[in-house]
């Protein structure tokens, strides 16, 4: 099964000697949500380093409620 598609006169990149090809020197714009996402790394670590903390602190606090690990008896 086949669909007739009509072909490009020129080959995509390829200067034609027109102005078009000026729009095409800069360069894409990064997507909005990866910048933002890059600009506010700290607080994505910040918060990475909270909850490692808290977990830590929650087992020691269960630990000792549990009555200890018992290691020097």
């Amino acid at each position: 099964m086949s669909v007739q598609t009509e072909q490009r006169p020129a080959v995509a990149g390829r200067s034609t000697g027109t102005g078009a090809t000026a729009s095409r020197t800069t360069p894409p714009a990064q997507p909005r949500g990866r910048r933002l996402l890059e600009d506010r790394s700290w607080l994505l670590w910040s918060i990475a380093l909270a909850s490692s903390v808290l977990v830590f602190v929650a087992l020691v606090a269960l630990t000792a409620l549990a009555g200890g690990d018992g290691y020097p008896h």
